[in-house]
């Protein structure tokens, strides 16, 4: 099975990569290997609701802890927080030690 790549955001294009151009599209990210997201990237998403961010936060978590996939988040110095991966975090989290305890989960 060749690797796939789901791309949220980011300028990168690839034959194993696969765009998500709107977070309230139906594609599931914990049916692909990595997870690629640009939070200052050229997109921009509105009308979603929480319901498409907690289903993409769940598929995130399955990701990484059940598949033992890869999220890439792209930052740069103006970024101020990365909001994707906050979604994906609960609690207890030892790789984010400064984020907001009651989110961060990802090393537990």
């Amino acid at each position: 099975m060749k690797l796939r790549i789901l791309n949220y955001r980011a300028e990168a294009r690839h034959e194993r990569i696969q765009i998500l151009s709107n977070i309230r599209d139906s594609v599931s990210i914990s049916d692909y290997h990595a997870f690629l997201f640009d939070q200052e990237g050229q997109q921009s998403d509105s009308n979603y609701s929480n319901l498409d961010v907690q289903r993409h936060q769940e598929e995130v978590r399955d990701l990484i802890q059940k598949k033992g996939g890869i999220v890439v988040s792209l930052l740069r110095p103006a970024s101020s927080q990365e909001w994707f991966l906050q979604l994906a975090c609960s609690r207890d989290c030892k790789i984010h030690p400064n984020m907001d305890k009651a989110r961060c989960g990802l090393a537990a």
